[in-house]
């Protein structure tokens, strides 16, 4: 049986990311499985003409179409390339597989569907559903009100769930959505979990998990929603008007990093930090912050979203304080391995107040999420659950 990851994501983005560390994992209890990349536009390709692929990449034997030129002419016959030659040619390569997996059908992801189901003998096909966006990143159609707009995402949303064979949720909350488009027995409930070495049980001992002063309560993320930023502002803000010794640490960029208020002496920013050194920064901290925005009625966007950096707190042995809603709500049990709250700042106030004073519970809702990681949500144990799922499909 041989297995085609499909990556539509560039090999450094968080998804990039995600997916080659499942791939690892899969091809380490499935050595016939192979990651394939899409070819990238050749304008994306060209702003990276200066960074090499990672010796992990190359070993693989992905296929990947870069161009590296800055001539116009040259863009223009590489993209003409690109849609009458390349993309057949690449089409040809993933039907020669068994079982063919796709991240998120973004971009050429419905063309690729077609294509393949277009033609008797091709492989099945299992399509990964990451968030509320659904096919062709119609995040922004859904939320502009326009109903043609509205039609075009859902419709084809709709069509690549049906072309597909299975169906793979990250999120509950997609389970639920396309329980009507699909049987219940061909969607895999899969969150993104993390393929980040879980720190050793040790570490959490009594002594060494004691709260400092200040209390190290730390976020980390890429900052472009503006309800974010100002959801940390008025957090910090009422945190040092009410004289709670906590000290928050802003870890990422973003555009607007510089939206963050510079006076509160209670804020620190870190700036942007590689991927690989997050864990490295969460091993300083008390607690950790997850948000979502509760202010997508229509689209459900944040609430749809598994997202990495909370497993990747979880595989920390850090507390977290989440909001009680979307997956945060599907994964964690309130005071349990995880504390939750309603989505705005009063509300987390209130529950840091209660954490402070209850430094037991936080050291064993530590242990908690740091059994449930290794327990359920390592891309090892994803990886030997995705291939139990594909080998009965």
């Amino acid at each position: 049986m041989k297995i085609k990851l499909l990556l539509q994501f560039e090999h450094q983005s968080a998804n990039g990311i995600l997916m080659q560390s499942l791939f690892e994992e899969l091809s380490k209890i499935h050595p016939n499985t192979q990651l394939v990349y899409q070819p990238f536009k050749y304008s994306q390709s060209i702003q990276k003409h200066d960074q090499d692929l990672p010796d992990s990449l190359q070993k693989h034997n992905q296929e990947l179409l870069v161009f590296r030129t800055s001539n116009l002419l040259i863009k223009i016959l590489c993209g003409f390339y690109f849609v009458l030659i390349g993309f057949f040619l690449h089409l040809v390569k993933l039907r020669s597989c068994d079982h063919l997996i796709i991240q998120k059908p973004i971009g050429l992801g419905p063309l690729y569907l077609l294509a393949i189901k277009a033609l008797p003998g091709g492989p099945k096909v299992h399509t990964i559903f990451d968030d509320w966006e659904g096919a062709g990143g119609m995040a922004s159609f859904r939320s502009s009100g326009k109903p043609l707009k509205i039609a075009l995402a859902t419709w084809m949303e709709e069509f690549c769930a049906k072309q597909s064979d299975t169906l793979i949720c990250r999120a509950k909350i997609l389970v639920r959505r396309f329980r009507n488009l699909k049987p219940l027995d061909k969607i895999l409930y899969q969150p993104n979990g993390s393929g980040v070495v879980p720190v050793p049980t040790a570490n959490l001992s009594e002594k060494s998990y004691s709260l400092k002063t200040p209390f190290k309560v730390v976020h980390v993320g890429s900052y472009k929603q503006i309800e974010l930023v100002e959801f940390l502002n008025k957090l910090a803000e009422l945190s040092y008007q009410n004289d709670l010794p906590i000290e928050f640490q802003i870890i990422g960029g973003g555009p607007l990093t510089k939206q963050f208020n510079s006076e509160l002496k209670n804020l620190i920013l870190t700036g942007p930090i590689p991927h690989t050194e997050v864990t490295h920064h969460l091993q300083f901290s008390d607690l950790a912050l997850l948000f979502l925005n509760p202010d997508w009625p229509d689209t459900l966007l944040d609430a749809a979203r598994s997202s990495t950096k909370m497993f990747e707190y979880m595989s920390q042995g850090k507390a977290i304080l989440a909001p009680n809603f979307g997956e945060p709500k599907e994964i964690f049990k309130d005071k349990v391995n995880a504390f939750l709250a309603d989505t705005h700042p009063e509300a987390y106030l209130e529950a840091l107040k209660f954490i402070l004073e209850n430094k037991e519970l936080v050291h064993q809702v530590s242990l908690n999420a740091l059994n449930d990681f290794k327990n359920h949500y390592t891309h090892s144990k994803l990886a030997k659950d995705l291939l139990g799922w594909i080998k009965v499909s």
